[in-house]
C-alpha cells in the first residue's frame, strides 16, 4: 500500500495546473515570461487570480498526499517523507510534460506544513521576509527556497530528534538546488 501511495503521489504531483490554465487562456508558459510553469508566471501572464489559484493548488498538491500518509494511514516518517518527496518530484519533473515541471516552492511548502508545521511556518516567514528584503531593498535576487529550506532544516534539527526529519530537510534543499541548477537559464 505504501508503494502505491508513493507512486500515486508522483503522478498527482505531475498534474500542472499552471499549464492547464495557460492552455485554457491561450498562454504558452514554456516560451513566455519566465518560461516556468508555475504560479508566479501564471500570475504575471494570465492574471493575479489565476496565479493565486495555481499557487493554492500546488500547495494543496503537497498537503494532500502527505496528510494521507501521516494522518489517515499513519505511516512512519520514512514513508511519509518518501510520499512528500515523490509529490515534489512529480511537480518538478512531470510525467505528463516530458519530465519538465515547475520549481516546486508551493508544493514543497505544502509538504513542510504537514511534516513539521511550526518549523515550516517559521522558516517560511523568516526566509520569505529575508528574500523580499534582499531582493527589493538590497537589489540582490534571492529565491525564497534558498533561505527557507536551510532555515527549516536548522529548525528541524532544533525541534526534533528524528534523523528522518533531518534527512527530509536536507533532501528538499538538494531538490531545490538541483532544480534551480537545471532551470538556471529560464
Amino acid at each position: 500500500m505504501a508503494l502505491l501511495l508513493i507512486i500515486a503521489s508522483y503522478i498527482f504531483g505531475s498534474i500542472s495546473v499552471a499549464r492547464i490554465i495557460g492552455s485554457i487562456k491561450g498562454v504558452n508558459l514554456a516560451v513566455q515570461g519566465t518560461r516556468n510553469p508555475g504560479a508566479t508566471n501564471v500570475y504575471k501572464l494570465v492574471g493575479p487570480g489565476w496565479g493565486i489559484l495555481t499557487g493554492a493548488f500546488d500547495f494543496c498538491k503537497g498537503v494532500i498526499p502527505t496528510i494521507i500518509a501521516k494522518e489517515v494511514l499513519k505511516y512512519s516518517y520514512p514513508v511519509i517523507i518518501l510520499v512528500a518527496l515523490s509529490v515534489i518530484a512529480g511537480h518538478n519533473w512531470s510525467l505528463f510534460y516530458g519530465f519538465d515541471g515547475g520549481r516546486g516552492l508551493a508544493t514543497t511548502l505544502g509538504t513542510m506544513g504537514v511534516i513539521a508545521f511550526y518549523p515550516g511556518i517559521l522558516a517560511f516567514i523568516i526566509g520569505g521576509a529575508l528574500s523580499w528584503f534582499l531582493t527589493v531593498k538590497g537589489k540582490i535576487e534571492v529565491r525564497i527556497p534558498f533561505l527557507t529550506y536551510p532555515l527549516f532544516t536548522v529548525f528541524l534539527i532544533i525541534y526534533s530528534q528524528s534523523i528522518f526529519l533531518w534527512l527530509y530537510g536536507l533532501s528538499i534543499m538538494l531538490l531545490a538546488y538541483y532544480r534551480a541548477w537545471q532551470v538556471r537559464d529560464r
